[in-house]
């Protein structure tokens, strides 16, 4: 039995190691190649003849999937590069449009500001103008009219009056307290650009409050400085068929000028309010 078994075993191996793969056409010269190795009893060789060319098959498959795996992974890089390059490209982009956004946005915060301090400077000017130039003007007069036979007629108080009420209109607009009024909050918006432009308008409109709160009476200094410096000559001056000597003459004159001084801002006000506000219908109608 045991023999039987160790036969049997030897049998099937023999069996397992002559598995032939398959053959060629008989009409093919393989075939006939291959007739004669068996002849001659070279099995092995027959076998290595018939196996090469399905190894050579296998071998350019496996070749050519290895070539179109790596063609394949080349493309996915150079895709992803692609990709690496075009976020880097839309990054960079993004940041020379914040860098530019946020320079304007500081310019135009400092422009905003300076205009704030520019509104008090030259309110500062022509406060201390209007101080220089009455200052002068009562050293000149004191030295004129210094005579006790040559008096300083009443005209020459026009000029002080206006002067004065310069300064005190310039004073009253730099330091004049009086209560705010609300601004509107900035309008909320999902884009960065769209929302520094909205607080930007929002601190726009605080400080152009701020400056045009006690505008007007910056105006009355302004025109009143420009009275004062016109009725400088007065007391110099002699105008026939009229006597600049005369009170009633001299309170007339101030009325007038204080009539131009207070009425003339505000008029002007409107009327530029009005042209701004055709120029702006007249826009709006070339834009339609």
């Amino acid at each position: 039995m045991a023999a039987a078994h160790e036969d049997g075993s030897a049998g099937t191996a023999r069996a397992a190691s002559m598995s032939w793969p398959p053959l060629p056409p008989k009409e093919s010269g393989r075939f006939a190649e291959l007739e004669q190795t068996l002849d001659s009893g070279q099995v092995d060789p027959a076998k290595a003849a018939l196996r090469d060319p399905v190894d050579d098959r296998r071998r350019a498959e496996d070749r050519a999937g290895a070539i179109e795996d790596r063609d394949a992974a080349r493309a996915a890089e150079a895709l992803d590069r692609g990709d690496d390059e075009a976020i880097a490209l839309r990054a960079m982009a993004y940041a020379a449009d914040y860098d530019r956004s946020k320079k304007i946005y500081d310019s135009r915060v400092e422009v905003l500001i300076a205009g704030l301090d520019h509104a008090h400077a030259a309110a500062e000017f022509v406060r201390n103008a209007a101080a220089g130039i009455l200052a002068l003007y009562q050293a000149v007069v004191g030295l004129a009219f210094v005579a006790k036979d040559h008096p300083l007629p009443v005209s020459g108080v026009v000029s002080a009056v206006f002067l004065a009420l310069t300064i005190a209109s310039a004073t009253a607009y730099i330091a004049w307290l009086s209560p705010g009024s609300a601004v509107a909050s900035p309008r909320p918006a999902a884009s960065l650009i769209a929302r520094q432009q909205n607080e930007l308008n929002a601190f726009s409109d605080w400080v152009a409050m701020a400056v045009l709160r006690r505008a007007y009476w910056m105006h009355v200094a302004v025109v009143s400085l420009f009275v004062g410096a016109i009725a400088l000559p007065l007391p110099f001056l002699t105008i026939p068929g009229v006597d600049l000597t005369s009170p009633m003459v001299v309170a007339e004159l101030v009325v007038f000028g204080l009539g131009v001084a207070l009425i003339l801002p505000p008029v002007a006000y409107g009327f530029g309010a009005l042209a701004r506000s055709i120029q702006a219908q007249l826009g709006w109608l070339d834009r339609g």
